[in-house]
């Protein structure tokens, strides 16, 4: 039986997956958000913000961000140019790209804790 040849990712964005299901990013944002989410009940990006959303957004930031900044530097790139050019992406890409985002703007990361702490209000009830 000879060894399989490993096969380098045919593009950024395939690239992009394999390292985000490498790092267990997934694993830790679920984490983050079952531990937090209940923070954010009734939340909205435009209404009043609370000084503890600020608090917890930087904490969820400074878990991704230094793994994002290892990907892309690994791949030539910056943060923006990645996210630009991963607009538009479907699939798997697409939510690996969703959670990111999160990550990098504010107001797509209370829009995601409020929608999860909806959730798990449903799911208990």
């Amino acid at each position: 039986m000879e060894d399989a040849e490993i096969v380098p990712p045919a593009t950024d964005m395939d690239a992009f997956c394999m390292w985000f299901e490498q790092q267990r990013y997934e694993q830790a944002h679920a984490e983050f958000v079952a531990a937090h989410a209940a923070h954010f009940d009734g939340a909205t990006a435009d209404g009043e913000q609370r000084l503890e959303w600020t608090e917890l957004y930087n904490a969820y930031t400074a878990i991704f961000d230094v793994q994002l900044e290892s990907f892309v530097e690994e791949r030539g790139t910056t943060v923006p140019e990645f996210l630009a050019a991963a607009q538009g992406e479907e699939g798997l890409a697409s939510l690996y790209i969703s959670l990111i985002l999160a990550s990098t703007e504010y107001d797509a990361f209370v829009g995601m804790m409020a929608e999860a702490c909806e959730q798990m209000k449903e799911a208990a009830s």
